[in-house]
């Protein structure tokens, strides 16, 4: 062991830190933009409420806190990748004032800002505001507004609990999380690994403590140097990528996870020279390492790569299933044009927001242009209220039909004829049947309950997937396997428009004609209840994107895991032969086999490897579970289920052979070597 290489692996704390903070100071701008810690939600109206009064009194506060805020919006023309910040000015000359002028420094490139003043009262100020300027003048802004007649929340964004909850089991958890285990083993291998030159030290009078601090202060320079260096080459990328965008905040972010990785890293150091220290100068001399308290260290991390590992390729599966999916409705996305979703705002609906927005879905829906593709999980429950199984039912309309005639064609031949078409029907697959309390499920609320026994059955073959648009908020699949398909005839939407409206909000209702619906909203009331109407392929793209980059990301981790466990394992063997090098080698001569020659450790492993699988049992149940709650069908869940099984399998062999290899390489070499002395 050398102090350099320890120096190293110190050194790719700063570029860690600054690929990490990158990557999500990306994720976050293209999502919510940046310069705001600190949220404004407006979404309830009381009596009395007043929208001229809100701006006057928001300008007043405003003012008056030395803070500005900002309204988030969609813009209308472009609402997948494109935001409006409608600016109120209470400080100008916090560096938020002169957005409206020098426009907003986006980070994300691929994402565009529009800022506007805002400077007159809006006709209704619900939404999202963020606020700029110092957090202590934030508090208590949403409580001086109370008496404008509005309410909601207000709340401090990135939390340490929120970005906990947020980032928990993510693709870039876990591989941020397999590159500090990578960068601490390979820290701890070092110094254990390197008892030979501590034992020298101690020899000549150092102590476990001072040994340590020298290494520790060498260690903190090489963090502090590397740290300069990327921040540098960062400024250069980020000059040429966005015009350095919020630095400020992106150095200032590296320099915190840079200091909290550095400190884990600095007790995983000082644990191993503590480790080492507990071996007698004499025998560390001759090579001897910590073999006991190193093996629990080596299992500690061999059991979290395997962790690691299963949880991303779980997740990789799930993530390449949706990418295969869109993929496969990638030519029926491309002729979509701008049929489009309707988003709603995050607000507490009035019961004149809600007929407004029904009168304006009526008026859309008797145009003909609603499509209808709401898909309706079906769940069994068990007696303690667990999941039990799930099949799906798909809600269309005429024009679902019109347009996708070759996903249940025997509904489009049915409804062909003029007589059928104001007949409601559920087509079955073969060997499904349908009950009345099913039916209610699946139909608008405010169904005309007559017309439930005007239903008619038909057959239509089992095992097809049916295109449905997804979801504008979830990251569902594009296609249902094996739905029943219950058709609805355009006079019960009507009667229902107000359940239909809520369909949207889940990409069950789709507007065909984008134009034509956003002119006719704008002379509507509902205009400020609805957020966006955005294209389904343009969205769904942005979807397939982002699956991208998670597999991608998902692939690193699992990399990192894969090569952090091999040399774990190694390291495992190789402490284990040194220590028994003598009664390994009397086997040998004994003429023991190989498998016996180790049974004792390859019992251990046994043991350690039926805990790891016996856990990630039960969270796969748990998994699959959750995975029938959110809507999953049956055969979703068994495919899961069966590649989380074989995963776990795979790599319960992959972990066992590669221990055998690496026993059979550093068990070789010490007879090799002890033959050669004796």
């Amino acid at each position: 062991m050398r102090i350099i290489f320890i120096r190293l692996f110190y050194g790719l704390i700063a570029l860690l830190s600054a690929v990490a903070v990158f990557a999500q100071l990306h994720e976050t701008d293209s999502e919510m933009t940046l310069g705001s810690r600190h949220l404004l939600w407006i979404t309830d109206v009381h009596t009395g409420f007043s929208p001229e009064k809100f701006h006057e009194r928001l300008g007043e506060e405003l003012e008056a806190r030395d803070i500005n805020a900002a309204r988030l919006d969609f813009d209308a023309d472009d609402p997948v990748r494109s935001q409006v910040l409608q600016l109120r000015i209470g400080n100008p000359d916090l560096s938020s004032a002169r957005w409206a002028e020098e426009g907003y420094p986006v980070f994300d490139k691929g994402q565009h800002v529009t800022v506007e003043t805002l400077d007159r009262p809006l006709e209704d100020p619900r939404g999202i505001y963020m606020l700029y300027g110092p957090e202590k003048s934030k508090e208590g802004l949403l409580e001086s507004l109370a008496e404008t007649g509005y309410g909601g929340a207000q709340r401090t964004l990135y939390a340490n609990q929120d970005m906990v909850d947020y980032l928990r089991g993510s693709p870039f958890a876990w591989a941020f999380s397999a590159s500090v285990l990578g960068i601490a083993f390979a820290v701890m291998a070092s110094a254990v690994m390197g008892s030979r030159v501590y034992a020298q030290r101690f020899l000549f009078g150092s102590s476990p403590l001072g040994a340590y601090v020298r290494e520790a202060r060498a260690a903190l320079l090489t963090v502090l140097v590397s740290f300069i260096g990327v921040q540098a080459m960062a400024a250069v990328v980020l000059l040429l990528y966005n015009g350095m965008a919020f630095y400020g905040l992106f150095w200032k972010i590296s320099l915190l996870v840079t200091v909290v990785i550095t400190v884990l890293i600095l007790v995983v150091h000082l644990v191993a020279v503590q480790l080492v220290s507990r071996v007698d100068i004499p025998e560390a001399i001759k090579g001897r390492q910590p073999v006991r308290s190193s093996y629990a260290a080596v299992s500690l991390v061999k059991i979290g790569c395997l962790v690691g590992l299963l949880s991303l390729m779980q997740i990789s599966f799930s993530t390449a299933g949706l990418m295969a999916d869109h993929r496969s409705s990638s030519a029926l996305l491309s002729t979509l044009g701008q049929v489009s979703y309707v988003d709603q705002r995050g607000v507490t609906p009035e019961e004149a927001d809600r007929r407004s927005t029904a009168e304006w879905f009526a008026g859309e829906i008797g145009r003909g242009n609603v499509i209808i593709a709401q898909n309706k999980p079906l769940m069994k429950f068990g007696p303690d209220f667990k999941p039990l199984s799930l099949t799906s039912a798909l809600a269309v309309d005429q024009n679902y039909l019109r347009l996708h005639a070759e996903q249940v064609p025997e509904a489009a031949r049915w409804i062909a004829e003029d007589e059928h078409r104001h007949q409601p029907a559920v087509f079955l697959p073969e060997g499904r049947e349908v009950s009345r309390e099913e039916l209610e499920e699946v139909v608008p609320y405010g169904f005309p309950e007559q017309r439930l026994a005007d239903f008619t059955e038909h057959r239509i073959p089992a095992g097809r997937d049916v295109f449905t648009y997804g979801s504008s908020i979830n990251e569902d699949p594009l296609s249902v396997h094996d739905p029943l398909v219950v058709y609805l005839p355009q006079e019960d939407l009507l009667a229902s428009a107000d359940s239909v409206a809520a369909w949207a909000t889940q990409g069950g209702a789709i507007i065909e004609d984008r134009a034509g619906a956003m002119d006719r909203l704008a002379e509507s009331p509902a205009r400020t209840l609805v957020a966006s109407i955005k294209p389904v392929a343009v969205h769904q793209a942005s979807y397939l994107k982002k699956y991208g980059a998670d597999l991608r990301t998902s692939l690193y981790g699992a990399v990192a895991f894969g090569v952090v466990l091999v040399l774990a394992l190694l390291a495992y063997a190789v402490l284990y032969c040194r220590e028994n090098g003598q009664e390994i080698f009397v086997k040998h001569l004994s003429g023991w086999g190989f498998l016996g020659t180790f049974r004792a450790l390859l019992g251990v492993e046994v043991l350690v490897m039926a805990g790891v699988v016996a856990w990630q049992a039960y969270r796969t149940v748990g998994e699959s579970q959750g995975l029938l709650s959110t809507g999953a069908d049956d055969g979703v869940v068994t495919d899961f289920l069966r590649f989380s099984w074989g995963s776990i399998g795979a790599l319960v062999l992959l972990d066992l052979a590669l221990l055998l290899g690496a026993l059979l390489l550093s068990s070789r070499r010490d007879i090799t070597e002890r033959t050669r002395t004796e």
